[in-house]
């Protein structure tokens, strides 16, 4: 698929439905916060699988940041 046309006879197949921004707010009224942020995580998840994976936890000894005390100069400053 390289023409435009090609693209656009894909994208003719793809389920779609037409709401409107009022349906959406009653749809979502009923999310509790714990339902959201499930919802967040699964997504989370999703995308990261789709990027090649989770990577391996780090210890926080390990982790790419560093803590600058006060008065201690900075890099570039």
């Amino acid at each position: 698929m390289s023409t435009p046309a090609e693209r656009a006879a894909a994208r003719a197949s793809w389920p779609s439905a037409k709401t409107t921004l009022r349906d959406a707010a009653e749809a979502l009224a009923d999310l509790s916060g714990q339902a959201a942020w499930d919802a967040v995580m699964e997504l989370t998840w999703e995308a990261y699988s789709l990027a090649g994976g989770v990577p391996p936890r780090l210890p926080r000894s390990e982790w790419p940041s560093k803590v600058f005390r006060p008065g201690e100069e900075r890099p570039g400053e």
